[in-house]
């Protein structure tokens, strides 16, 4: 799969296109808390944290700090601007390469994130190395074999790539076209 460039131009419109209702953030931070130790503060890895959408509400609804690892650098600085809070680090890393130290974070979240992974099995060393044992991994995904005839894949054909690299039903319980897996470290 070719690699999504947030850098040329879709950081400019990504958060018109993602906005999350305060009642639907609420709604994930409770189902995140339902599978985490109630002891607080805990720390958090938001991985592609992208414009920091969900990095805010971690470090708030779990006592901070977050840290927001992106790639793209446009991404950050929409983050840093849009989305600041004083428990909240954002930082240039990928998957790959988590610019945090080993055992630091409580739990890592990946929110519509693992699609564009190139190496899942390097991400799931780094993402091993850095969350605690007994910590928490959060992966919300789409399922490919449950995405309807969307009007952007005749648009765009080769979007279909991408679709193709999400994990199918088989891989995972079903939540309409969307799953959150939780695993523990």
């Amino acid at each position: 799969m070719e690699k999504v460039d947030y850098d040329v131009r879709l950081h400019a419109v990504y958060d018109a296109g993602r906005r999350m209702s305060a009642e639907a953030t609420r709604t994930w931070m409770a189902a995140f808390a339902r599978h985490l130790p109630s002891p607080r503060p805990l720390t958090w890895l938001d991985l592609g944290s992208g414009s920091g959408r969900m990095t805010p509400s971690l470090a708030t609804a779990f006592g901070g700090p977050a840290f927001g690892v992106e790639p793209s650098a446009r991404m950050r600085t929409q983050a840093i601007a849009r989305a600041g809070h004083p428990a909240v680090t954002y930082v240039a890393g990928s998957a790959e390469g988590i610019p945090l130290p080993a055992a630091s974070c409580d739990a890592a979240l990946l929110f519509f994130v693992w699609h564009h992974v190139a190496d899942r099995a390097a991400a799931a060393r780094e993402l091993r190395r850095v969350v605690k044992p007994g910590g928490k991994l959060f992966v919300q995904v789409n399922f490919a074999d449950l995405m309807p005839d969307v009007w952007w894949f005749r648009a765009v054909p080769e979007w279909r790539e991408v679709d193709a690299a999400l994990p199918t039903l088989g891989d995972g319980p079903q939540n309409e076209t969307s799953t959150l897996l939780v695993f523990e470290a």
